[in-house]
């Protein structure tokens, strides 16, 4: 199942249990948000290209005890609406959940406009709670999220396996798409390998090892935050720079140096 589909087929039958959830949407489309509109119209709005609106709509509806999931673009909802985001949300404490999909490089035909490689760096630095979500079991459990303060959900898409880990040395900790190339990259070798959803705020143990990080947000905001825990960053890859070419999502992670092949020059390096 797409990590897509789990999410917002959860939703779906969360509208169901709870009438106080609300889907607010930016004039985005999938299977399980016609589903939701169809069935259950009293908790669903088309606010339009319009994201700080939006969020400011989402804040007056919380404000009023509503539960409203606000989903679109993750470009779109994040970095045409951060100031909204940080003043009408986060400075309340609102209980609004951002549903961002196209994280990384998901989206990489529709070209930079909708390359997810910023939203990330950004939000890590407001107080909200921030899940990269990486397996389909773990979607539906955070559309279940009832967290008190506001939140965002961060989708790629595909099917991703809930339990690609395993101890190693080097470990390669990653977090969100990026999954499938680290576990390519680390066959044949001694590495390890974790995949972290809840990536904000990052409460981790340093491990014993040195650790590869690889991430799809330019900056390497996920390698930072480990390195202020105190873990020993052996290499950092991320996005260099920005890519205003288009491609297949492979010919994408090759511009930016974030295939199977770099990862493993990085792991023995």
């Amino acid at each position: 199942m797409d990590i897509r589909d789990a999410y917002f087929g959860e939703l779906y039958a969360r509208c169901g249990r709870d009438p106080q959830t609300l889907v607010i949407v930016g004039d985005f489309d999938a299977h399980w948000l016609n589903r939701i509109r169809q069935d259950f119209p009293a908790q669903y709005l088309n606010a339009g290209i319009a994201e700080q609106n939006m969020i400011g709509v989402a804040a007056g509806l919380a404000l009023e005890g509503r539960r409203p999931f606000v989903c679109g673009q993750n470009n779109f909802i994040t970095l045409r609406a951060m100031e909204q985001i940080a003043v009408d949300l986060c400075q309340q404490h609102l209980p609004v959940t951002l549903v961002g999909v196209g994280c990384g490089f998901s989206f990489s035909i529709d070209g930079p406009t909708h390359h997810g490689v910023t939203d990330l760096g950004m939000m890590m630095q407001l107080p909200i709670t921030i899940y990269n979500v990486n397996g389909v079991h773990i979607a539906q459990s955070c559309a279940q999220f009832a967290g008190q303060g506001p939140a965002y959900m961060r989708l790629c898409k595909g099917d991703f396996s809930d339990s690609l880990s395993r101890t190693g040395s080097p470990m390669v900790i990653t977090s969100g798409a990026l999954i499938s190339e680290c576990a390519k990259a680390i066959e044949g070798t001694e590495a390890g390998l974790l995949n972290i959803s809840m990536v904000h705020p990052l409460r981790m143990n340093p491990f014993r090892v040195p650790v590869v990080v690889v991430e799809d947000n330019m900056g390497a905001p996920i390698a930072r935050a480990l390195a202020g825990l105190g873990f020993e960053i052996k290499a950092s890859l991320c996005p260099q720079k920005y890519l205003f070419e288009y491609g297949t999502e492979a010919d994408m992670l090759r511009h930016a140096g974030l295939d199977a092949a770099r990862i493993r020059e990085a792991i023995h390096a």
